[in-house]
């Protein structure tokens, strides 16, 4: 369940996030340019929400809390919603691309 939900959470970042920049001609920039540009462009309501989530995969990926494994679990389940929610925000997103060149 962690490893999924790293992935997830880097994917939406690296991949969506960054893809759409590419697809927009936007510089590339920092993963805290990324970020206010999926806001602006309405994928994400809160920056705060996906530094959350983004603090969530750092500690799973960095195993920093493995002292306390319930408690990652459960912050896991907490977010989960929110980044399938996310996934779905940028699928429509890509939408708006599908008919283009044609």
């Amino acid at each position: 369940m962690t490893g999924r939900f790293a992935r997830t959470c880097d994917m939406i970042v690296q991949k969506g996030f960054r893809s759409i920049d590419k697809v927009e001609f936007e510089d590339r920039g920092t993963l805290i340019d990324a970020l206010n540009r999926a806001h602006k462009r309405g994928l994400i309501d809160s920056i705060d929400k996906i530094r959350i989530v983004r603090d969530l995969r750092n500690e799973i990926v960095h195993e920093y809390r493995l002292a306390n494994m319930q408690k990652l679990f459960q912050s896991i389940i907490a977010q989960t919603s929110g980044l399938f929610s996310l996934l779905d925000r940028i699928r429509d997103y890509f939408r708006q691309y599908e008919n283009e060149g044609e």
